[in-house]
């Protein structure tokens, strides 16, 4: 499994992927991806290649600066898409961001899928934070940070999934959790529909389930080449 997920995130499964698959043509939104906190693009490399659309943007973050720091920068970048309509598609911290970027662009944003995202923060990062104090992430997303409580004051008004990932618990977490992200803050919002899958929180980027969730939201329909 773990050679799998690198030779797809060094993308050298991509041109092989997008052969297995045909998507039926359909006009579909302009997608901006925004990936969990250490990751980059590339996590995005199997969902994009069985996704294939055909406008999207990889909006890029750092972990290493603040929260506000990447969201200007997030915004900019943001703002320089030339799509007046626009669906998101986050995962974990990503979906932080993603929420503030929707609270800002609200008139562009059609609808978002969430994965894994601790929109209740998470109990872990309030305690190691005084452990590592110089590392911004564990600031950010603790259950009192200032961009978890941001959050809350935030209201959704298009249609947004939150995919809740449900395997690879790790006993450091309170309470059922993925590896990284508990389910209680995945499922603390109540203007979002929730769809579980059982994979992990990393695993979430290259499952096949996943996949059909976002195809489900997006209205794709695929057709198998070796049936067609």
């Amino acid at each position: 499994l773990f050679k799998r997920m690198y030779d797809l995130f060094t993308n050298k499964e991509v041109s092989s992927i997008a052969d297995e698959i045909s998507v039926e043509k359909k006009e579909l939104p302009h997608i901006v991806f925004i990936h969990g906190a250490g990751c980059s693009h590339r996590s995005w490399n199997y969902l994009l290649a069985k996704l294939n659309p055909t406008q999207y943007t990889m909006l890029e973050y750092s972990v290493d600066d603040k929260f506000n720091t990447n969201l200007t920068k997030l915004a900019s970048d943001f703002g320089h898409i030339h799509d007046k309509k626009v669906y998101m598609i986050s995962h974990s911290m990503g979906g932080i961001y993603a929420l503030n970027l929707y609270q800002m662009f609200r008139h562009r944003i059609i609808g978002s899928i969430s994965i894994a995202t601790p929109f209740a923060g998470s109990r872990t990062a309030d305690f190691v934070k005084y452990i590592y104090p110089s590392y911004a992430l564990f600031k950010d997303v603790g259950v009192k940070s200032a961009p978890i409580l941001r959050c809350h004051n935030i209201t959704i008004h298009v249609p947004w999934t939150q995919i809740v990932t449900t395997d690879g618990g790790v006993p450091w977490h309170n309470g059922h959790n993925d590896g990284v992200v508990t389910v209680e803050s995945q499922k603390h919002r109540e203007d979002m529909e929730f769809v579980e899958v059982h994979v992990t929180h990393n695993e979430a980027l290259v499952s096949d389930e996943v996949l059909d969730v976002i195809k489900d939201k997006l209205n794709i329909k695929t057709l198998d080449k070796t049936t067609s």
